[in-house]
């Protein structure tokens, strides 16, 4: 059925036409004029105009070309009583979709009305088909466009993940990327046990504080289809929580933190502000193995989307990556710094009299290394160089190491080797600093008069030229078989003295900074 506008300005064949139109199933309307047309016009959409010419004050041209203008669409079908050629053309170039010749033939009329219903139905359906297309392109686009973003981040993530310098720089950048998308009132990174099924807070913010996560107590497994976490760990899928209180019923063990960072079970009060109301929870997986969950909360209701559902498991992805690169590295750490300590010890055993001057230097070295801001894989190895620095002494007599009166020339000699077996030994090891040269530049001094090559000024590496100014500082102000403790004031006037001739001013100046902001020996 469609919409029909008459206009005419003899009653008769208004009222005629229109009766027509209506049998045909048609909804019409009928207008007398131009003016009364233009009004119809304004205030419905129609699907085919049929308009006389020949209409008083404005000719039905005149009516065409405000249809064409207003309602593009709309099928006009002109009626003359002068059915010239040059009339029908002058029609049809304006727009018009036919023309009738009075008196008008029932037939032809309901003929030309029912083609021109049917192309405006054509039109119609086309522009919704269009609509529609577009609708389905711009939401395309915008799933593009978020999916782009979401790669775009956690490639990001991804980059600055592979900088992390360990576990909890990984928390803090995960939290970080999820904060600039997402609605973030409480951030948890949970750890799951396999072999204990437990599972245990390793990174806890709230409100932007961080929790000491050592006061959440750690929570066992729950049974199938029971708690958030453990529905996570039990699916290996998602889960998406849009209200949390109707999720309670099945949440076995929840605890609280209040704003002093206290722990209580339970729940908090319905009515407490701040409460959280939904939230979103991912597994961290490794090689296919859950090893546990990050969570995000709001205490807004339904809070979350799916977009934020997928960024927040693209993220989980290079998260679980990072982490198990940053426990491997940790635990790498661990057994590296054993290592080195045993060594380092192994060298205290021959001579008593030092026990504890490798560590009291590698504390020494590195509070000077943090005053020059040396960054964090610089003072890692000048720390394991400072530890190993005297291990050549290993290669040494006992008796030289600990003989109470001065040595002989020879003697000496010998000890001005430890350097170069250190290195030696020291050079067989893949260390990623470059541990071997500092410890084997460790005597030398800045105006080259120091051992075992005689290199001077730059040509000294800065791990080396911190280690010179740390060794000498601690050796004068402990006790060693030939003499007594200096003391640190008289250690501390000697590099000041030697300064710019055996010692690099800056590491003297930062030297002297340590100790005036309370650095001491007695602590370590």
């Amino acid at each position: 059925m469609a919409r029909v506008l008459i206009v005419d300005d003899e009653e008769s064949i208004r009222v005629t036409l229109g009766t027509f139109a209506e049998r045909s199933g048609h909804r019409v309307t009928l207008a007398e004029s131009v003016a009364d047309a233009l009004d119809h016009l304004r205030r419905a959409h129609v699907d085919v105009v049929i308009s006389d010419i020949v209409l008083p004050r404005q000719s039905g041209i005149a009516l065409l070309s405000e249809v064409r203008a207003t309602q593009p669409d709309a099928q006009v079908v002109m009626i003359t009583g002068e059915p010239e050629v040059s009339t029908a053309a002058e029609a049809v170039r304006k727009g018009a979709f036919d023309y009738l010749a009075k008196p008008v033939d029932r037939d032809q009329f309901e003929q030309v009305l029912a083609a021109a219903a049917a192309k405006k139905e054509l039109l119609d359906r086309n522009r919704l088909l269009e609509e529609e297309n577009k609708k389905h392109r711009d939401e395309l686009e915008r799933l593009v466009e978020i999916r782009t973003r979401e790669l775009r981040l956690i490639n990001e993530t991804a980059t600055t993940l592979a900088l992390a310098e360990g576990v909890d720089d990984v928390y803090r950048t995960a939290y970080r990327s999820v904060c600039t998308h997402m609605d973030v009132d409480a951030f948890i990174v949970s750890l799951f046990d396999q072999e204990s099924q437990i599972l245990t807070a390793g990174y806890a913010i709230f409100d932007g504080e961080g929790v000491d996560v050592s006061k959440l107590p750690p929570i066992p497994l729950a049974g199938e289809g029971m708690g958030t976490q453990s529905q996570v760990i039990r699916t290996g899928e998602a889960l998406y929580i849009p209200d949390y209180q109707e999720a309670r019923s099945k949440i076995t063990t929840e605890y609280t933190v209040d704003d002093r960072n206290d722990v209580a079970e339970g729940p908090p009060p319905a009515d407490e502000e701040g409460v959280i109301r939904s939230a979103l929870y991912v597994p961290l997986l490794v090689q296919g193995e859950i090893v546990g969950v990050m969570q995000v909360q709001s205490v807004r209701l339904n809070a979350y989307s799916e977009s934020d559902l997928s960024l927040l498991r693209g993220l989980a992805g290079v998260v679980s990556v990072a982490l198990e690169n940053a426990h491997l590295l940790d635990r790498f750490r661990r057994a590296l710094y054993a290592t080195v300590n045993v060594l380092g010890r192994s060298t205290e055993l021959r001579d008593p009299y030092t026990a504890g001057h490798q560590r009291r230097v590698a504390s020494l070295a590195s509070a000077i290394g943090e005053s020059l801001n040396l960054d964090r894989e610089q003072l890692e190895g000048l720390r394991i160089a400072a530890l190993l620095h005297d291990v050549g002494k290993t290669a040494i007599p006992a008796e030289i190491l600990s003989k109470p009166g001065r040595l002989s020339d020879n003697e000496f000699q010998l000890i001005q080797l430890h350097p170069q077996t250190a290195h030696d030994l020291l050079s067989t090891v893949s260390f990623p600093w470059p541990i071997a040269d500092a410890v084997l530049q460790h005597h030398e001094r800045l105006d080259g008069s120091g051992y075992p090559s005689g290199i001077a000024g730059d040509e000294i590496l800065l791990e080396a030229r911190i280690l010179a100014v740390s060794d000498v500082v601690e050796a004068m102000s402990s006790h060693r078989p030939y003499r007594p403790a200096l003391g640190i004031d008289a250690a501390l006037a000697e590099i000041t003295k030697q300064k710019g001739a055996f010692y690099d001013p800056s590491i003297v100046d930062a030297c002297l900074a340590v100790f005036r902001n309370g650095f001491d020996f007695g602590s370590e």
